[in-house]
């Protein structure tokens, strides 16, 4: 299993080709001689890093939406209209709903940037998740995302359509078993990490965790919700933690100075991550 970080926050200093960053999330993942793209970023970025790193769009066998946020999904469209043919795209039940953050008194629209039609029309074949789906021999995504441990509530300000707090009910994360053990990938993890792993655990069946890759969403998370997670991963002795995006450089510090060097990487545009077969 190959998982390349297309579009992050920033690009690592260890690449040599001109990667984009921005604000946002894609990775490829080359799992059995496919390759699925899990989060599109925000806008055609995509396209560029896709090239630099020697893929083309119509080489996408399929692509998983983790959650309907612009900065996930905004750069679907781009990718459809540089297609040749239409593509499955699995996303979460209410994946277009509308939603918001709420700072300091002023709402912004931070939802899917297109509507479902346009995206249909360019050749989107949407394929909702509402259960434990085996997308690929050996290859899941969880479908809805039980909410059970009680520091991972969610953030606040991110708010529906009126104004309730969002509980991403949509949230979905890929999972495979590796030969260290689950490996769970995360867009957002909105759902809460520590809940996105432990459902892993149970779809799958893996008896211990290999490796939790991308966002966390632990930078904007309450200081016992941080401290929480951290003894959690060491519980897991997971033999590796690739974070991006949403974990917040302050706390990939905090990550790397408990875990080591030998299992924390800083997943930015770039980054391979070659994970062995069991």
């Amino acid at each position: 299993m190959k998982i390349t970080v297309v579009v992050e926050n920033s690009v690592s200093t260890k690449v040599k080709q001109p990667l984009l960053g921005q604000h946002g999330l894609a990775m490829l993942i080359e799992y059995a001689g496919r390759k699925l793209l899990f989060d599109t970023a925000q806008t055609d970025i995509l396209l560029h890093n896709l090239s630099l790193l020697g893929v083309r769009p119509d080489d996408i066998d399929a692509v998983v939406l983790s959650h309907g946020h612009y900065d996930h999904a905004g750069g679907l469209k781009a990718l459809l209209k540089h297609r040749t043919k239409p593509v499955d795209v699995y996303v979460g039940e209410h994946f277009s709903a509308e939603r918001f953050s709420v700072r300091e008194g002023s709402r912004s629209y931070i939802g899917v940037p297109h509507p479902a039609v346009a995206l249909e029309t360019a050749g989107a074949l949407f394929r909702p998740v509402t259960e434990p789906l085996e997308l690929w021999p050996g290859l899941w995504l969880s479908g809805p995302i039980p909410q059970t441990h009680p520091l991972e509530t969610g953030v606040a300000s991110l708010v529906d359509g009126k104004g309730r707090p969002d509980r991403f009910a949509d949230e979905i994360a890929l999972y495979a078993v590796a030969k260290t053990g689950l490996v769970a990938v995360s867009g957002c993890a909105h759902r809460g990490i520590m809940n996105i792993v432990a459902y892993g655990l149970q779809v799958t069946g893996a008896q211990q965790v290999g490796a939790i890759v991308g966002g966390t969403h632990l930078g904007p998370a309450p200081e016992a919700q941080k401290a929480a997670t951290i003894e959690q991963f060491l519980r897991w002795q997971p033999a590796l933690v690739a974070a991006n995006h949403c974990t917040g450089l302050e706390m990939m510090a905090e990550l790397a100075a408990k875990l080591g060097k030998q299992v924390f990487v800083a997943a930015a545009a770039g980054t391979v991550l070659e994970i062995p077969d069991r």
